[in-house]
């Protein structure tokens, strides 16, 4: 099936079929055709939505996603709205043509949105990712660090997060590092860590806290001279901060109601202007 400029409705659907659509090599975020909607489908059923890579450029991540998501778009699997049914094995697929045997560039599985059935990319699953730097290859980020790998895109193109394993640490091996952000700076849920290396790190949240946590533990790892500014520095909410370097700065008050520690090769390099709450 390939591009119908009308939709395509199927009630009951079983079996394994691609669905071809072209699109704006212009905007590939443009599919062009109508929706494809599977009402049920049979336990075990697949299907792929197909486009050609024309336009797409592989090489940025977000363009891959945009016109992955875009093509999967077009899939609507009713019977999944509910969650009633989880019978249909959605991959979405861009390719060297136009035709169900040619070569994958990028696939990824589909996901259904509960209330519509509308697919989108399940962007975990999207093979091969693009190819990012191994090691820092910056030092001025603008971006807060969140604890979640999709989300921290410009650590992950700097090669200061793994692209390719998802285990929260931010491995920073060069000097001076700068991340200053519009609202809080460090914004970790989960058990995350900065892994300094021994190097220089400001952290500035024009508005908002410099270290801002909600759950797990934020650890920072060995840091030469680290200096956190923010209007509060620290702001530990039923999570742990767990700092360790050679001179720590914390300009604004550090409030808490777990535990945050921060120990200093001497003592003396400990430098807090703050205020310190327990709540």
């Amino acid at each position: 099936m390939t591009n119908a400029a009308a939709g395509v409705t199927i009630g009951s659907y079983s079996g394994d079929a691609t669905v071809i659509y072209k699109h704006n090599s212009s905007n590939p975020s443009e599919v062009y055709g109508g929706n494809f909607t599977v009402t049920s489908a049979k336990s075990g059923s697949k299907i792929t939505m197909l486009t050609d890579n024309t336009g797409v450029d592989t090489t940025d991540e977000d363009k891959i996603n945009e016109a992955l998501d875009a093509l999967a778009g077009k899939l609507f699997y009713t019977g999944a709205i509910g969650g009633a049914e989880n019978n249909l094995n959605g991959t979405v697929k861009i390719a060297e043509g136009l035709t169900a045997a040619s070569v994958a560039k990028q696939t990824a599985g589909i996901v259904y949105d509960k209330t519509t059935g509308q697919g989108s990319a399940d962007h975990k699953t999207v093979t091969p990712g693009p190819v990012y730097p191994t090691e820092q290859d910056r030092t001025a980020f603008v971006t807060s660090i969140t604890g979640e790998h999709l989300t921290d895109k410009e650590y992950r193109k700097a090669g200061v997060l793994s692209n390719t394993v998802d285990n929260n640490i931010y491995s920073f091996t060069k000097d001076a590092t700068t991340i200053t952000t519009a609202g809080s700076a460090v914004t970790t849920a989960k058990d995350t860590t900065l892994q300094l290396n021994k190097h220089d790190m400001t952290i500035t949240a024009n508005s908002g806290d410099g270290i801002a946590t909600t759950g797990g533990t934020l650890t920072v790892k060995d840091a030469g001279s680290l200096t956190v500014n923010g209007a509060k520095a620290i702001n530990a909410n039923n999570s742990k901060v767990d700092i360790t370097a050679v001179n720590a700065e914390l300009n604004g008050d550090v409030s808490t109601n777990s535990a945050v520690s921060i120990k200093a090769t001497k003592a003396a390099n400990i430098t807090a202007m703050l205020h310190i709450t327990f709540m």
